[in-house]
């Protein structure tokens, strides 16, 4: 758990950055995708060393993605809903964290192979990834605030 947060605190160092630059829906999806490879590749014998860098890359995807998840979701919704849509991503976030626990506990009562909690987070990884994939952008409230600037620009005319 300590180098899965630590991922996690570096990946906020540099998110920012990274989110002005490319995107939150990318960053973030990237970040997800980075998690279903590390958890993958966990779930087989490695050297330890490429063990810690996995958990700090699969730190990055799985509680790293949920910092970036809410940049996303604050830009994405209009101001007068922006902090409800904040509180139920936050809110949806925590649920997984509750769940998590629990499922893998399952998993362990069922004396199921290690490599299944892996998969179990690989899955949740793919799954997010996937459905901000087909979120659609063109009903973003940033891109119809832009469209509507540029709908006003048009109509007022420039002094010379």
């Amino acid at each position: 758990m300590l180098v899965l947060n630590l991922g996690n605190i570096v990946t906020s160092l540099f998110a920012g950055a990274l989110t002005d630059r490319f995107g939150s829906k990318r960053v973030c999806i990237t970040a997800l995708l980075l998690s279903v490879l590390s958890f993958g590749l966990l779930s087989i014998k490695l050297p330890l060393l490429l063990i810690y860098l996995l958990f700090a890359l699969a730190g990055v995807g799985s509680f790293g993605a949920q910092i970036l998840l809410n940049a996303y979701v604050a830009r994405y919704y209009p101001l007068n809903s922006r902090a409800t849509a904040v509180g139920w991503s936050l809110g949806v976030g925590r649920l997984g964290g509750i769940v998590a626990p629990i499922f893998l506990g399952l998993l362990a009562t069922w004396q199921v192979d290690f490599q299944w909690n892996f998969y179990t987070f690989m899955l949740a990884s793919a799954l997010g990834a996937t459905m901000l994939f087909f979120v659609n952008d063109r009903y973003s409230a940033e891109i119809a605030s832009s469209a509507s600037v540029a709908a006003v620009a048009t109509l007022v005319p420039l002094p010379e």
